[in-house]
């Protein structure tokens, strides 16, 4: 059963069952023709005979048919042609006389309709008329009327080929000639047949290549591409539809390739993440819970001051977790298609110049100068303002706590043709460069994260990725270790207010 179910075998099966079908189909066939055109051949070759008997044995005598001279007309038309059967019959069909042994004739009359339609035109033959001895068959004939005063008062029918005629034509059907023919046309078939199958396994090659790359690839896990299909294709103008549907195949499996890719890198992302949470949670806990059990297990024998140092470390400490647990539902949140997200039409350099103003304070306070290049004329780009207000806030605040006493933090906007540029820049310890392509990574923490201040949630960047995401435009990082850092974004704007 698995045999036949395979594309080839399928085809054959059924090439065969066609090609036995035309077979006979071709011997019918010419078996018909041959009769067909012998009828035709042997009706044209006796066409005059009817009026050759006609004028020769002069059928009327006295105004009638004349009966008694067919017995001469049967003794020559034995000597001359054994297969024509000769009758005298009236004007409506009747047969008077014919060249017969008694019994012989089974029918009383003849049909007029193919006798008027030979006389009035010779040339659709064969025309095949009544055959008194074999009332199921038809017949070739020749047929004359016998006139008297100008007008007929009957005709002599001859049916040419009678019951010998018959007896050849059965003959005919297994004789040599019909033999080799048949036989040609089985050869013909059989050669059409073969050439056609080795035609299709040709032209389907293809398929069955595909079908197997298709089983590979089910069978890989959809995770290697198959060899099959892997190479180049062709130009496009030189593709046939087996071509496209391999091309269209490999786009696919190219496609499904990377979608893995992206969902295995996406857990993996996923299980850092939860690695990276679990380890930086793990570490306030660790303080909070050690604070809290110093006050509760020495907390009689504590000052005032150190009860109170004590839990001011612990409150420091929840703090700190409650960012991490915001940070990282904002995250979440700005993943997920229920954000709500409303951009409006807004003017960058103010919101930049009101953020720097909010943590100008903030960079003193850390020996740090903070200024802001704005230019004179509004930026207007379409925002949502509290997003990239977030973002400037992340970035300044990075930028601020990874710069020493007595250094420097620069933002400013500028513009492109088609976006509006942000930077934010440091004079900091900068960041290492193995560090650099993953500083927007929500599971990284950079080489230098077991040092200086860890008050941040450590998601700032990934948020600030997220949210630039969101808008359409881009942000990127560049540092050189020992010379601080440099964080810029684009907001493409508006096509309604580009140029404004």
């Amino acid at each position: 059963m698995t045999v036949l179910r395979r594309l080839h075998t399928r085809v054959a099966a059924w090439g065969v069952a066609a090609g036995l079908l035309v077979l006979c189909i071709a011997v019918f066939g010419i078996d018909i023709t041959a009769r067909a055109y012998y009828q035709e051949a042997n009706q044209r070759l006796h066409l005059d005979l009817a009026h050759w008997l006609v004028d020769q044995y002069h059928f009327e005598k006295d105004g009638r048919i004349d009966t008694s001279r067919i017995t001469p007309v049967f003794e020559d038309a034995m000597r001359i042609n054994p297969t024509i059967e000769v009758y005298l019959i009236d004007a409506g069909g009747r047969i008077l006389a014919f060249n017969a042994p008694p019994g012989r004739v089974k029918l009383t009359r003849v049909d007029m309709a193919p006798i008027r339609w030979l006389l009035g035109s010779q040339r659709d033959l064969p025309i095949l008329g009544t055959d008194p001895r074999n009332p199921s068959t038809r017949q070739v004939f020749s047929v004359a009327p016998i006139q008297s005063a100008g007008a007929p008062i009957g005709y002599a029918y001859v049916v040419v080929g009678g019951e010998q005629y018959q007896g050849w034509i059965k003959r005919l059907r297994v004789s040599r000639i019909l033999q080799l023919a048949a036989a040609g046309a089985g050869v013909v078939i059989v050669c059409g047949l073969l050439a056609g199958l080795a035609g299709f396994w040709y032209f389907t090659r293809r398929i069955t290549r595909l079908s197997a790359a298709m089983t590979q690839f089910r069978a890989s896990g959809f995770a290697a591409i198959p060899a099959a299909v892997a190479g180049k294709a062709a130009a496009r103008a030189e593709l046939d539809e087996l071509d496209q549907l391999r091309e269209h195949f490999q786009m696919l499996c190219a496609v499904i390739h990377e979608q893995l890719q992206k969902l295995r890198n996406a857990d993996l992302q996923l299980r850092e993440a939860i690695a990276a949470l679990s380890h930086d949670l793990q570490t306030p806990l660790t303080a909070l819970g050690g604070y809290l059990d110093t006050v509760r297990v020495r907390g009689d024998t504590l000052s005032e001051d150190e009860r109170r140092q004590y839990l001011d470390l612990a409150a420091v400490q929840q703090e700190r977790l409650s960012r991490m647990v915001r940070a990282q539902f904002e995250l979440s949140l700005l993943d997920s298609t229920a954000f709500p997200f409303d951009p409006q039409p807004s003017s960058l350099s103010d919101l930049v110049h009101d953020v720097a103003q909010e943590l100008r304070p903030a960079a003193s306070a850390a020996g740090v100068s903070l200024s802001a290049d704005v230019p004179p004329e509004a930026v207007l780009v379409r925002i949502d303002v509290a997003l990239i207000q977030r973002v400037l806030e992340n970035l300044l605040s990075n930028a601020i706590r990874h710069t020493p006493r007595g250094g420097r933090v620069t933002l400013s906007v500028g513009r492109s043709p088609t976006a509006a540029t942000v930077c934010v820049a440091d004079t900091g310890r900068g960041i290492r460069p193995e560090d650099l392509a993953r500083v927007f990574d929500r599971s990284f923490r950079g080489s230098d994260a077991s040092r200086g201040d860890r008050t941040g949630a450590g998601l700032g960047l990934a948020i600030a990725k997220r949210v630039i995401e969101l808008h359409n435009g881009r942000i990127s990082a560049d540092s050189t270790p020992g010379a601080g850092a440099r964080f810029s974004f684009e907001l493409p704007f508006d096509e309604e207010r580009k140029g404004s």
